[in-house]
Formats: C-alpha cells, structure tokens, sequence
C-alpha cells in the first residue's frame, strides 16, 4: 500500500473531519443540500463498515484485502465527490455558507481540504 487513501486510518468516522480545513463548509452544506448529506452519510456508513470489516474472523486474508480495497476504493470516491461538492458550492453566489457569509470571495480546496 503505497498512497494514503489506501490505508484506513486516513478516513475519520464524521465527514466533517475528511477534510479537516473544510470542516465548517461540509457542516454548512450537509445542513442545506440534501444530495450533500446523503454522500455524508455513505461516507461515515462505509467507513463504520470498513471498521467492522477488520474485526471480522473466519474469513481467508485474501478475501478481507479484496473486500478492504474496495470500501477504500469507495471511501476515495465518496472523499472526492464531497471535495467535488464544496468546490461547486464555493463558485456559487455566497459560497457553501450562503448569502449571509462574512466571506467577500468564494473559498477554493485544495484536494487536501485545505483553502487556497
């Protein structure tokens, strides 16, 4: 396992937390957007279930690997999509805080969450 979105540590259980300098954005988005909050939501069930995945006994390591790829592989793109999700909302009127933001230009991150 070469890159960090294969190891499972890298994905918190809150998708508030998966991108850490975005927290407030994806916390202002989940409670707006509908379609946001069920990715939110995919997102912490897999993660819950990639957790339950490594106390599991009786399966061959062979099956948990490839089972533990793909809920990475999924973690990944539900992490993307939520990126992709906060950059759109960003290039919207008021940005993902709405109209209201104290905000006078709309933030952009990064694929690490972080503003730029």
């Amino acid at each position: 396992m070469g890159s960090n979105d294969e190891n499972p540590a890298a994905y918190p259980a809150q998708a508030e937390e998966c991108l850490p300098k975005a927290r407030d954005a994806i916390k202002s988005l989940r409670a707006t957007d509908a379609i946001f909050a069920e990715i939110c939501d995919d997102y912490e069930l897999l993660v819950g279930d990639l957790h339950v995945l490594s106390q599991c006994e009786g399966a061959s390591e062979e099956d948990l690997q490839k089972a533990r790829d793909l809920f990475l592989e999924s973690l990944k793109g539900l992490t993307d999509e939520i990126r992709a999700a906060l950059e759109r909302a960003s290039r919207r009127v008021g940005g993902p805080r709405g109209p209201d933001s104290t905000s006078s230009s709309p933030h952009q991150f990064s694929q690490s969450g972080e503003d730029t």
